[in-house]
């Protein structure tokens, strides 16, 4: 990988350099090379810039444009995150991933999303009695599962799934193993997600499947029968691809969360504090506009007609130790013409709040984040 370590051929950002994501949350690769070469903010900003042209440029190298994985790799408004739950033991099978595999590729090709991110594995690091009493509560399908050890469960996690796509992929996928359980809807906060360390499989794209590729220009290291239900697997390399092409699956460890928001803000010109050390604001004129504006979203959660510093609090208090995603940089424009006293950094994060109904609803919030200052004023909520 050739990277510049220094920076010195960092662009300018422009509309169409957006960063959908950046993991430092599951992949260490990024705080390595900091911490290796004592690199500062700075210098890892021209890192992940420079890391950002290379994926684009291999993504382009094998038909696949970068702007087309955002609905993969970013929350998506009235989308949802989907766990699909395996008895493993009832494949009859030790390579039963790659089993599990044929029921859920065909199901994935014929009713699934276009665009998604999926990752697979076993629930791991987790009493057994306590997925238990997560699958009782949450699990769609059979609530007479079997009571195994919890590591012998098997997920396939899915991003940007509709309603109507995980109906029917529930059904197919149930037609074709008797090792299926059901689902879980992860869209909000589950616990039963930190058991969930599962590895990123591909993102589809329509007919492709981008995956990981080795040193010898191998993709679909794992295996599993992609060319036999009409996907074409296509290699990115694997560095590049478990930093700036992972869905960030949000395991619920703060630890991790500051860790990667603090390499991901580096990108915008961040100083390596954390979004949870960010100072929220919000100006009178963009508050009066929140109100108008978004009022269907604030009314749901209460937070129609209540006072500014309250919406801040609420907000402040939702967003510590949240992902965050959609990096980006707006020129800013007056009556129509440039004005750069007008640009904007921003990124976004997904706030869970619970509505008058106590049901949780999931809310994307725009922060248009001041480096210099690390202030992020409340832009967007919807």
């Amino acid at each position: 990988m050739t990277i510049d370590s220094k920076g010195s051929s960092q662009p300018t950002p422009k509309d169409d350099d957006t960063i959908h994501v950046i993991n430092s949350y599951t992949h260490v690769g990024l705080n390595v090379l900091a911490d290796s070469f004592s690199l500062n903010a700075h210098e890892m900003s021209g890192v992940i810039r420079t890391m950002h042209r290379q994926v684009i440029a291999q993504l382009s190298g094998v038909g696949v444009q970068y702007r087309d994985l955002r609905g993969a790799l970013t929350p998506q408004p009235k989308k949802s995150e989907i766990a699909f739950i395996f008895n493993s033991l009832k494949t009859g099978s030790n390579s039963y991933g790659h089993h599990i595999s044929h029921a859920w590729l065909p199901a994935l090709r014929d009713h699934g999303p276009e665009k998604t991110a999926i990752s697979v594995g076993d629930i791991l690091g987790m009493p057994s009695e306590f997925v238990w009493e997560q699958f009782e509560k949450y699990l769609f399908g059979s609530k007479d599962f079997d009571r195994i050890s919890a590591e012998l469960y098997f997920a396939v996690y899915l991003s940007n799934v509709s309603k109507n796509q995980l109906k029917e992929m529930d059904v197919a996928i149930r037609s074709h193993t008797a090792s299926y359980l059901g689902y879980i809807d992860c869209t909000t906060w589950k616990p039963i997600k930190s058991g969930m360390l599962l590895p990123q499989v591909g993102l589809r794209v329509a007919k492709k499947m981008v995956t990981s590729m080795d040193d010898a220009g191998y993709s679909n290291q794992v295996g599993y029968p992609l060319e036999q239900y009409g996907f074409e697997p296509v290699g990115i390399e694997e560095d590049l691809y478990h930093i700036m092409l992972d869905h960030k699956l949000d395991n619920g460890v703060p630890e991790w969360a500051d860790a990667d928001s603090s390499m991901a803000l580096n990108a915008l010109g961040g100083s390596g504090r954390s979004a949870s050390d960010v100072e929220i604001i919000l100006s009178d004129t963009r508050f009066d506009y929140l109100m108008s504006s978004h009022s269907k979203a604030l009314e749901i959660l209460g937070l129609l007609g209540l006072d500014k510093s309250y919406l801040i609090d609420a907000v402040k208090s939702k967003m510590n130790n949240q992902l965050i995603f959609n990096l980006r940089f707006k020129e800013g424009t007056k009556n129509g013409l440039p004005a750069p006293e007008n640009d904007a950094v921003l990124f976004s994060t997904q706030l869970e709040f619970t509505d008058s109904d106590g049901a949780v609803k999931c809310f994307q919030v725009g922060i248009k984040f001041s480096p210099a200052l690390h202030q992020g004023e409340i832009v967007t909520f919807f």
